[in-house]
């Protein structure tokens, strides 16, 4: 398991970069600059989800993978992992679908409208980053009132506005430290850099269409991942994963914007310690039983796995 994830992960950065440097020389407008561009998106879109990866596996399993994702890409986009560390409330039985679980809001009630107005905000988020690693983040150091209201609401990947994170405790804290701190560096390093003439503003210009795309793909994505027929109340048993969706269509297609299995994301709301590259196997095997065939129904994956176990 351990060589897949990290040859993905190498792999898929060093195209990430590659494509922006490429698209960053490229004129502005040309054929070169809008494939390049386009094609970047979608891999940073990928580099980035590793971050729901790390969420679910430990130190322990991929030893030195959340450093090495962390130093690739989640300080450069200032988007680190310990923004992620509140996803297991997602998978908790009495959060999934309330105030405390901070990726579930209330979005199959809301218009089209509605809901295109949320992804395009999410691509105003990369405007935003700098201002929190690189302005709030060490102010709130100073006041405890500030640093509270930092880590509540502006510590967290969520689409879920009444969601409130924790103060990070016990093996929380040297991960925020670090990871804040580097963020922070990051941040100013690029900004005297810019000030000093050695990195062009075209560069943050050209960053923020790469983050802000991928965010906005990704977004797109978290909103029709689920069904969202929540009524506030904890959704228990089987109910978490039949609100929940699994996508159809090709894997290369429906793969590109829903990376690392995210197509799969019933089963994996059922199978969540499972491996990301594992979810399309098991999938297929599922799919040649009559029964989860005609239902579509991942929600008793575990059931059909003890069956193919026992044959």
């Amino acid at each position: 398991m351990r060589w897949i994830y990290w040859l993905d992960l190498l792999v898929t950065c060093a195209l990430a970069w590659w494509l922006f440097w490429v698209s960053c020389r490229a004129p502005f407008g040309s054929w070169l600059y809008v494939t390049s561009s386009v094609a970047d998106i979608l891999v940073f879109l990928r580099a980035g989800y590793f971050m729901h990866e790390l969420a679910h596996r430990s130190e322990r399993e991929l030893p030195g993978f959340s450093l090495a994702w962390n130093l690739l890409v989640g300080i450069p986009i200032l988007l680190p992992s310990m923004m992620m560390l509140a996803h297991m409330d997602h998978h908790r039985p009495t959060a999934y679908g309330t105030d405390k679980d901070p990726e579930y809001a209330p979005i199959a009630g809301w218009s089209r409208f509605r809901m295109v107005q949320s992804v395009l905000g999410f691509g105003m988020v990369p405007l935003l980053l700098p201002i929190r690693f690189g302005l709030l983040g060490p102010l709130s150091l100073l006041h405890p009132k500030l640093r509270d209201h930092v880590v509540r609401k502006f510590s967290t990947v969520d689409i879920n506005a009444a969601y409130n994170r924790p103060q990070p405790a016990g093996g929380e804290r040297p991960v925020w430290l670090w990871q804040e701190i580097a963020c922070t560096v990051f941040t100013w390093a690029a900004l005297i850099a810019t000030g000093l003439g050695w990195l062009g503003l075209y560069v943050h210009l050209h960053r923020f269409v790469i983050m802000s795309g991928s965010l906005m793909v990704n977004q797109w994505r978290t909103i029709v991942i689920h069904r969202y027929a929540g009524t506030g109340e904890p959704m228990v048993g089987s109910s978490q994963v039949q609100d929940t969706v699994t996508f159809g269509g090709g894997a290369l297609s429906t793969g590109i914007v829903a990376p690392l299995g995210s197509r799969y994301h019933a089963l994996h709301h059922e199978l969540p310690t499972v491996p990301y590259h594992a979810l399309p196997s098991i999938h297929r095997q599922l799919l040649e039983m009559d029964d989860y065939r005609r239902t579509f129904s991942p929600g008793v994956a575990r059931t059909w796995m003890r069956m193919l176990q026992a044959r």
